[in-house]
């Protein structure tokens, strides 16, 4: 698996080269879609076939431990992989940067919009069980579920278009890693929702336009045709797909992906 690590981002993260680690193993082979996780080497320099670092390297912003588990947390999804792309949140902690992944573990190159101002985080608060009444009190009614909470950088400083500074072809078998800090997404955020036994759903993108219609007097919602930007395509498609036009096809839709979404994970006691 190769992996290209870049620095810690709140904004528009840096486009210095980082590291790489070339695990031939971790390639997707001919006809798979999917390939299960695999172990990547033990550094983020090159390696040669018997492991050892062929040339020295500069210290990666990414600790490599952290990298290769975020590599190996992308073969563990078991939810669609669009192109094949796995997209992966580690937390790291209350106080370190957590860390994100964007793994290519399909049959064909795809070109990704890396920029980490198009990350959220849906923070599900735990439910807090009312305390049981003693006597003939009486008892206490059960609260309501709580409502996740978004967090995500301003709308100002999203992205409405992809950078192409950051436009990132992945070819099968190779990923990006990155470290962020939480706080800087749910900043204003009251009550503060990264605590113990909280659900975090981190999505990668933009939103998908949704199409709503009203059947039997219910309103339901359904993805309709999604139009630019794209947070990921086909190397080959560069903006369309060949002969297509995305804002009168559903199939050039289907082939370019608005959001990328992970994992749910719960924090740990650290929070």
């Amino acid at each position: 698996m190769c992996l290209a690590v870049v620095g810690c981002a709140g904004g528009k993260p840096a486009t210095e080269p980082g590291s790489l680690v070339d695990d031939p193993a971790a390639r997707a082979p001919r006809g798979a879609t999917d390939p299960g996780p695999s172990d990547a080497g033990s550094d983020l320099a090159p390696v040669s076939d018997a492991g050892a670092q062929t040339e020295p390297s500069a210290p990666p912003v990414v600790d490599p431990a952290v990298a290769h588990a975020l590599v190996a947390k992308s073969g563990e999804g078991s939810g669609p992989a669009p192109l094949g792309l796995r997209f992966e949140v580690m937390d790291l902690g209350s106080e370190l940067p957590w860390a994100f992944a964007v793994v290519n573990r399909g049959t064909e190159a795809a070109v990704v919009d890396f920029d980490a101002r198009l990350l959220s985080l849906e923070v599900l608060p735990p439910v807090v069980e009312p305390e049981p009444s003693s006597g003939k009190a009486k008892a206490a009614k059960p609260k309501k579920p709580p409502k996740p909470v978004l967090c995500r950088l301003p709308a100002d400083v999203v992205p409405s278009t992809v950078d192409a500074a950051l436009a990132i072809k992945l070819e099968p078998g190779e990923g990006l890693v990155q470290n962020f800090d939480p706080r800087l997404y749910c900043l204003g955020k009251t009550p503060w929702p990264l605590v113990e036994g909280a659900q975090v759903s981190a999505h990668f993108g933009w939103p998908l336009k949704m199409k709503v219609s009203w059947k039997g007097g219910k309103r339901e919602e359904a993805p309709g045709v999604q139009r630019e930007p794209f947070v990921a395509e086909p190397s080959e498609a560069q903006g369309s797909l060949p002969g297509a036009d995305p804002r009168e096809t559903s199939e050039a839709s289907e082939r370019r992906i608005k959001e990328l979404n992970g994992t749910p994970f719960t924090l740990g006691s650290n929070f």
